[in-house]
């Protein structure tokens, strides 16, 4: 579902990721199609898996935003129509 984020990173990036980054969290592809459905049907805009990760770990409750002032970036719309649209039917 997220096929833009199992691309390789070269060694500056994850050399720089391991002194910025705090934590990672992991959601599962029910939760991406949940965020990809979620933007689609709420805020018309198409966004591939990837770009709507963030989104995902909000959604999915993996993330609070309880409290706090919260921004997401999305990007990248490169969804494959077929899975657009199964994405949508099944949400």
């Amino acid at each position: 579902m997220a096929d833009g984020l199992t691309g390789g990173i070269p060694q500056s990036l994850l050399d720089l990721a391991r002194v910025r980054v705090d934590d990672f969290i992991a959601v599962e592809e029910k939760d991406i199609a949940g965020a990809i459905s979620f933007l689609h049907k709420k805020h018309h805009q198409v966004v591939e898996g990837a770009g709507a990760i963030g989104v995902a770990a909000l959604l999915s409750g993996r993330i609070s935003a309880v409290g706090r002032n919260v921004g997401v970036v999305i990007s990248g719309g490169n969804i494959d129509h077929e899975v657009l649209m199964r994405v949508l039917s099944e949400n």
